[in-house]
C-alpha cells in the first residue's frame, strides 16, 4: 500500500536532511570525571592579597573534575601527541569553548579545532559546573585552581585522562594551555608558581593583561533556584545587563548569544579575586612560548585605563612578566572585547589560536606573526596573511 505524506511534511524532511547543523561532528568526544588529589598551601584568610610565599594552611582534598576530551575524527599526523587544555573564565564553564546552542555551532572552538586535526581537553574549574564545589568557598583559591590545572596537564601527558574517559591510554607529549579571563589568570599563576617545572609547553592567554577584573555578587542571591544553599563566597553576575560588560557594542555580537550567556552562567569563587595581584610577578624559569590575545575594546582590561588596547602598548609592557619565555607575542583583536569566543570576532580568534598551536608544536617563531591582524578588517584572514593553512 502506498503511503501519501502531506507536502509540508516532505518539505520538512527534505530540509532536515540538508540542514548543516545535522552534519556529522568533526569530533569524537568522551566526558566524565577525573578524581584529582589537591595538595597545596593556601592563605587561611584569602581576603587579603598574598604572594606566592604564603604558607598559612596546607589544603589536602580530593576533587572530582568534570572534563571533556575531544579528538578529531580525521587525524592530522602533524598534531599527534599534542593537545590543548582549555580553561574557562569566571562565571563560565567548559562550555565556553564548545557553544552549540540553537544552531550556534560556529561558536565552538572545540569543533573548529577538530576540523584542523587538533585535540582538546576542556574542564570545569573548581567550584563551577559539574566539578566538585567544596562546602567552603575559601578552599577555591588561585593556588587550588592552578594546582588542579597543572595536575590535569600532567595527567594528559601520562595518559591518565584518556584512560579514565575513553578506556584507552593515549599520552600527549605536548600540552598547550589556553585560557579565557580568569582561566588565563590561573594559567599565568601556575607559570609563576612552577617556573621551569611547569608541565605546559606553551600558553595562550585571552582576555588578560596584568590588571584586576571586576567582582560580582553572591550566586544564591542572584538565582536561588539554581544556587540556594551555597556559601555566599560563590559568586556570579547579577543580571543580563551586567553581562553586556563582557561584550563590545551591540553590532559586535548576537543578542541571542547574550541571552544564552545569561541563561547558562555559573558560579566562581570571590576568594580568587584578591589573589590576582600574585600574577604581577615574573614567571621566572618558564621557557615555553606565550601568546597573549586581547580584544581592542575590552571593557575590563582596556577602556578603564585610557582607551582601546594597542599592540604597541601591550608588547612594550607585558613581556617583562615572562622574561625567560623563548617566544612571547601579543595580538590585539580588531573590534573585539572580553568574551572573544562569543562575539563576531570568534572566527578570527579561532583561526589565530589554531595557527599559534601549530607554531607552538612545531616550535616556530610567533613574534611579529600577528602584527598585521588589523588587516583582517579589510577581508584578510590569518592564513591569507602568513601562508599558514589552518
Amino acid at each position: 500500500m502506498t503511503t501519501l505524506y502531506p507536502l509540508f511534511l516532505l518539505l520538512v524532511l527534505s530540509v532536515k536532511a540538508t540542514d548543516p547543523s545535522q552534519a556529522a561532528s568533526p569530533c569524537r568526544c568522551n566526558f566524565g570525571y577525573i578524581p584529582t588529589f589537591v595538595n597545596v598551601t593556601i592563605p587561611s584568610d584569602p581576603s587579603t592579597p598574598r604572594g606566592l610565599s604564603s604558607t598559612d594552611f596546607n589544603l589536602q582534598t580530593n576533587i572530582n573534575v568534570y572534563g571533556e576530551l575531544c579528538q578529531p575524527v580525521n587525524i592530522d599526523y602533524r598534531f599527534q601527541g599534542s593537545i590543548q587544555l582549555l580553561v574557562h573564565g569566571l562565571t563560565y564553564t567548559s562550555k565556553y569553548w564548545d557553544v552549540k546552542w540553537n544552531g550556534y555551532e560556529n561558536y565552538s572552538f572545540v569543533e573548529y579545532s577538530c576540523r584542523q586535526g587538533i585535540s582538546s581537553f576542556a574542564f570545569d574549574t573548581i567550584g563551577t559546573g559539574r566539578t566538585s564545589r567544596p562546602k567552603m568557598s575559601r578552599d577555591c583559591q588561585l593556588p587550588t585552581a592552578a594546582n588542579i590545572t597543572s595536575s590535569l596537564a600532567r595527567d594528559l601527558k601520562s595518559g591518565r585522562v584518556s584512560s579514565l574517559l575513553t578506556g584507552h591510554k593515549t599520552t600527549y607529549k605536548k600540552v598547550i594551555g589556553i585560557g579565557h579571563s580568569l582561566g588565563s589568570v590561573i594559567l599565568n599563576y601556575a607559570a609563576v608558581a612552577e617556573g621551569g617545572s611547569s608541565p605546559f609547553d606553551g600558553l595562550m592567554l585571552t582576555g588578560i593583561t596584568n590588571e584586576p577584573i571586576a567582582p560580582t555578587t553572591p550566586a544564591s542571591d542572584v538565582d536561588p533556584g539554581r544556587f540556594s544553599g551555597l556559601d555566599p563566597g560563590y559568586i556570579t553576575s547579577p543580571d543580563i545587563n551586567f553581562r553586556t560588560f563582557f561584550y563590545g557594542d551591540t553590532e559586535s555580537y548576537s543578542p541571542k548569544v547574550l541571552q544564552m550567556d545569561e541563561l547558562t552562567k555559573d558560579t566562581g569563587s570571590r576568594w580568587m579575586l584578591p589573589q590576582i595581584s600574585a600574577v604581577y610577578a615574573p614567571a621566572n624559569g618558564f621557557k615555553a612560548p606565550v601568546l597573549m590575545i586581547i580584544g581592542e575594546f575590552d571593557k575590563a582590561l582596556c577602556l578603564p585605563y585610557g582607551g582601546p588596547c594597542t599592540q604597541e602598548k601591550l608588547q612594550a609592557e607585558e613581556p617583562s612578566y615572562f622574561p625567560d619565555s623563548e617566544n612571547f607575542a601579543v595580538t590585539v583583536v580588531p573590534n573585539g572585547s572580553h568574551s572573544l569566543n562569543l562575539e563576531f570576532t570568534a572566527s578570527l580568534v579561532f583561526e589565530t589560536m589554531a595557527t599559534a598551536f601549530e607554531n607552538f608544536v612545531r616550535k616556530e617563531q610567533i613574534g611579529g606573526l600577528y602584527s598585521h591582524m588589523s588587516n583582517w578588517q579589510n577581508g584578510f584572514s590569518v592564513a591569507d596573511l602568513f601562508g599558514v593553512g589552518v
